[in-house]
């Protein structure tokens, strides 16, 4: 896996391949490039997510967001862009015995009422 933050990963590869940001970041999860989960949400939750088959942990995502999420501000506020954040995993998936473990979100706003996160647990 590169070192690079995904979305720069994302960014580069679209304008290689000439693709869109979002099926470049489906690919990403869909060749296990990034090792954990693909979400998009709008003001009504969680609209779909996808997971790679690399991701050590089985988890489902929550279907809210999170307000210690930095994609939250981004439906509901202003915000367009946020630098990558460490959560408890209880933000992000439906479980209380998540909330011991830390993953680290990328998002970012995707069209007018949309964010696209890329999320996975640390070690």
């Amino acid at each position: 896996m590169s070192k690079k933050e995904p979305w720069t990963q994302v960014a580069e590869l679209s304008s290689i391949f000439k693709t869109s940001i979002l099926a470049t970041a489906l690919r990403l999860i869909s060749l296990g490039i990034w090792p954990g989960w693909l979400l998009s949400h709008g003001k009504h939750g969680r609209r779909w997510f996808r997971v790679a088959n690399t991701s050590p942990i089985d988890a489902f995502p929550r279907q809210d967001l999170d307000d210690r999420s930095t994609a939250f501000n981004m439906v509901f506020g202003t915000a367009q862009a946020a630098k990558p954040k460490l959560l408890p995993g209880d933000a992000w998936f439906d479980s209380s015995s998540f909330a011991r473990k830390q993953v680290l979100e990328h998002a970012r706003r995707y069209g007018a009422d949309e964010v696209l996160v890329f999320v996975r647990f640390q070690n």
